[in-house]
């Protein structure tokens, strides 16, 4: 039994398959479609029918072929991935030229606008940045956020003395409590 990549190996069973795919045809309307004699056509389609790629019905003395292309998912997902694999290959060596000039070009507009837009920045904003005051500053507000956490913290540390030092003092009544009962001599 033939499979079916010697099957869609022979062009004049691709040309039936083709003629198919648009419409069911009669074994007449294949030959004239070939050009090939109606056994040589029918022997063709024999080998198709045994592989499930068309089906017959008999209409009056007619027999009328249809495509059933379900037997070519394999094929098709074969050659997907094969012709996937070649494009994504070759656009991937096509581009690899065109990307690094357009990176170059696209890295260029940057500097500029950048350059530009700095410039801009300049001309509309007026700073005068005194780099000492402004340590200065940064070092105050640095002095006065450390003393602020300090502060925070060792009122944290009071109040939580102060719970432990509540906790401890009920947990000893209770226990004297519990132990200070009638004593017998």
């Amino acid at each position: 039994m033939t499979d079916i990549y010697s099957a869609i190996a022979d062009a004049t069973r691709r040309q039936i398959l083709d003629a198919l795919a648009a419409k069911p045809l009669t074994v007449s309307e294949l030959v004239a479609i070939t050009g090939e004699a109606q056994p040589t056509v029918s022997k063709h389609l024999k080998t198709l029918r045994e592989l499930g790629l068309v089906s017959s019905e008999t209409v009056g003395q007619n027999h009328i072929y249809t495509l059933d292309a379900a037997p070519l998912t394999d094929v098709s997902a074969w050659l997907s991935s094969l012709l996937g694999a070649t494009i994504a290959a070759d656009l991937e060596s096509k581009l690899g030229d065109v990307g690094e000039k357009v990176g170059a070009q696209l890295g260029s507009w940057l500097a500029a606008g950048s350059t530009w837009l700095g410039e801009q920045v300049n001309e509309r904003v007026d700073i005068e940045a005194d780099a000492e005051k402004l340590g200065r500053d940064l070092g105050r507000k640095l002095a006065e956020a450390k003393h602020e956490a300090e502060r925070l913290a060792r009122e944290a540390e009071t109040a939580a003395r102060g719970k432990i030092d509540q906790t401890f003092a009920d947990v000893k009544r209770r226990f004297k409590g519990d132990h200070e009962g009638p004593q017998t001599d």
